[in-house]
């Protein structure tokens, strides 16, 4: 069995931003995960029924010509964050098992740094309350940053 890489051992594959979305191509895919871009194409081929829209969309001809220089082939797809990690799945591959596990490993890590900010509203509000004619532009300050803030608080 091969043994795991460190998250730090990955260099990531760039994200561009294309029709208003970040997106990975699949040229830049097939590498991160350790295959062939035919066998990234195998795979996705074998599900193609499967992701949403929302998860990849097939380049076009104007933005295949613009990625070109920058793949080796001819780019095909584009993946959402979510279609990268929905592909590793389908892909298989050792370094697109252990990117899945780094990806589950890393939205739990902001699951969890989000709900220890779920009673900042409250800490602000206090602050507030404390606050003296003078200090005005810390009220101010305070309910920019609090209207930055999620009315709903997250559920734990």
């Amino acid at each position: 069995m091969p043994q795991p890489r460190s998250r730090a051992s990955f260099s990531e594959p760039p994200v561009r931003v294309l029709r208003g979305q970040q997106v990975i191509l699949d040229c830049d895919l097939a590498p991160f995960y350790g295959v062939s871009l035919g066998k990234l194409h195998g795979a996705l081929k074998r599900n193609e029924t499967r992701p949403p829209r929302d998860f990849l969309f097939r380049l076009n001809a104007r933005e295949k010509r613009q990625f070109r220089q920058d793949c080796s082939t001819e780019p095909d797809f584009a993946f959402t964050p979510a279609g990268a990690a929905w592909l590793s799945a389908q892909v298989g591959s050792p370094e697109a098992t252990q990117m899945s596990f780094a990806m589950i490993r890393d939205f739990d890590r902001l699951r969890r740094q989000m709900y220890s900010y779920a009673d900042l509203p409250l800490k602000l509000r206090a602050v507030a309350r404390r606050c003296t004619r003078r200090d005005e532009d810390l009220r101010y300050l305070l309910s920019f940053v609090e209207g930055l803030i999620p009315a709903q608080p997250l559920q734990r």
